[in-house]
This record gives C-alpha cells, structure tokens and sequence, in this order.
C-alpha cells in the first residue's frame, strides 16, 4: 500500500475516463495510472520494499486516490533528490517518447 503524494494525468487518463480506451475497467473506479508516495504497508512475499521507502507506482488505475495498492512488481525506487511530481510524471511520457524515437523512428545511439 502507497501513501500517495502525487500522480500524473496523461493522454490515456482521459480516454478512460471519457469511456474511449481500449480496456474500460468496471464501475465505480479511481482513474491513474501512474503515481508516487511513500510504502504505508507490505504484504507477506515482498522482498524488495519496506515501509517508508519513496516509489513511483504504475498500476492500471487508482492513482488518483489517496492510497495507492501495487504490486511489488509495479513500484520503482524514488531518490530523495527527486520530487513526487517529477517521479510521477516520467513513466508514460518516457515510454511514450522512447517508443516514438526508437521503434518508430528508429533513432540509434
């Protein structure tokens, strides 16, 4: 469980939440994909995170909520010299940016 302090809007927020994207998840939902806070709590299996650690979450949906639940597999570490804005905004932009430049355009190192 996140402790969530910021989360992103990105292009496919609005799709869901306008009905018009590709998956629609049942009613009622908390729209968000990505987000970033602090662990509040840990399941039994999870190795890797512990309470108090800062992570940038990205889930299907619910970041928009207050608490966030993710898998361990779905959060990613968050230096103290980078805000929750900032990691909540790099997923989608990134992967959307590095997908244009590489797969589309074929931009090489």
């Amino acid at each position: 469980m996140v402790d969530n302090r910021a989360a992103a809007i990105n292009f496919p927020d609005l799709l869901v939440m306008e009905g018009k994207y590709q998956v629609r998840p049942p009613l009622p939902f908390s729209p968000g994909k990505e987000g970033a806070g602090v662990i509040k709590e840990v399941g039994d299996g999870v190795d890797r995170l512990k309470v108090g650690d800062r992570v940038m979450v990205q889930v299907e949906y619910g970041t928009y909520a207050q608490e966030v639940l993710a898998d361990e597999s779905q959060c990613y570490p968050v230096p103290d010299d980078v805000s929750f804005e900032e990691a909540a905004a790099i997923g989608i932009a990134y992967q959307t940016a590095h997908f244009a430049l590489v797969a589309r355009a074929h931009v090489k190192e």
